[in-house]
């Protein structure tokens, strides 16, 4: 999976297309040499995905909030950077999840999953 990744990171560098990666924290902590490769790039932005990337409607508000600062944590502690984004798995939000968002949050509207069905 890393060498994948490397080899997409060279690229956007190449054709300096800024890119956003969206981190999900026990991948930040299993590739952490990579991650510290996307941050070290003025190109790209760091995003939180959550440490475990459980559906934040599906949890407490503490539960929630303990899932992305635990995230915060990891990534600041490999990058030297706190995520200026967040993208809750699933796309799935709720008022409750939204009131603990602490940041710009990335939320789509179209589920490609769906486009090819009838």
């Amino acid at each position: 999976m890393a060498s994948h990744y490397s080899a997409c990171i060279r690229n956007l560098k190449k054709y300096h297309i800024p890119a956003t990666f969206m981190i999900w924290g026990e991948h930040a902590e299993k590739y952490s040499e990579l991650l510290k490769e996307e941050a070290k790039c003025l190109l790209f932005t760091l995003g939180n995905h959550t440490y475990h990337h459980k559906d934040l409607t599906k949890l407490s508000i503490k539960e929630g909030k303990n899932e992305i600062a635990k995230n915060d944590e990891v990534i600041e502690k490999i990058t030297g950077q706190q995520p200026e984004v967040i993208r809750p798995p699933f796309g799935s939000v709720n008022a409750d999840v939204l009131s603990y968002l602490n940041r710009p949050a990335i939320i789509w509207s179209l589920d490609i999953k769906k486009l090819g069905s009838s």
